[in-house]
């Protein structure tokens, strides 16, 4: 659909495609569901993994600046232990929520476009809060004295991927043993940025943090 805006239009594009002229596919994950007690609906984290410093001719960087996160939501299909999601947006790590709890359920170096992705959920993707991990006395210290800890768990657990605290970060663990830790906003309302349009409290997604193309 042509949608004309002053002298040019814009295309208002159909599901799984997007693109100036919906000329590309969008990004098709699905995934197998292998918990069969998870509740009937899916919180959908996507971040892309930014530099932490501008692209300079002897570092390339095609993005530099804070991670960005997009969340979408997702029902569970009664008739079905796949779920599938459509993505239009260049994103590193998919994190799934359910029920409180987290998952890393996909990690990509590098992202490329229109690509059909398979992965799964299960039980050993989770990422256990940090009140699981360290005793009691260190997970009481404010949080920048009690980050100073956050590589214990990574070298205790060698099978540990990811954990997160409530205050601040998510962390995953790296091959060394050391924790890549980043911001992530675990009370964060969904609101499309207070514009919006659901009422009685439901929550508004949009596929991206500013100037998004869509919203549910």
């Amino acid at each position: 659909l042509r949608i004309p805006v002053d002298d040019k239009t814009t295309c208002s594009c159909p599901d799984k495609f997007h693109g100036d002229e919906c000329e590309l596919n969008e990004t098709r994950i699905d995934l197998l569901m292998e918990m069969p007690a998870m509740k009937d609906s899916l919180l959908i984290h996507f971040i892309r993994v930014n530099s932490h410093m501008p692209a300079l001719q002897y570092i390339p960087s095609e993005q530099w600046g804070p991670h960005e996160r997009v969340t979408t939501f997702k029902r569970i299909p009664f008739d079905s232990d796949v779920v599938t999601i459509y993505w239009p947006n260049p994103f590193h790590l998919i994190f799934v929520e359910n029920d409180d709890q987290m998952y890393l359920v996909l990690i990509q170096l590098k992202y490329t476009t229109s690509t059909h992705l398979f992965t799964k959920l299960e039980q050993k993707q989770r990422c256990p809060p940090i009140q699981e991990l360290l005793n009691n006395a260190i997970v009481k210290y404010p949080y920048l004295r009690r980050v100073k800890y956050y590589h214990i768990p990574c070298q205790e657990q060698s099978n540990l991927e990811c954990f997160y605290d409530t205050d601040q970060f998510i962390c995953l663990c790296t091959h060394d043993g050391r924790a890549n830790c980043f911001s992530f906003d675990h009370h964060m309302q969904y609101n499309c940025g207070q514009l919006s349009f659901c009422e009685n409290g439901g929550r508004c997604f949009q596929n991206r943090a500013t100037c998004p193309a869509a919203a549910i």
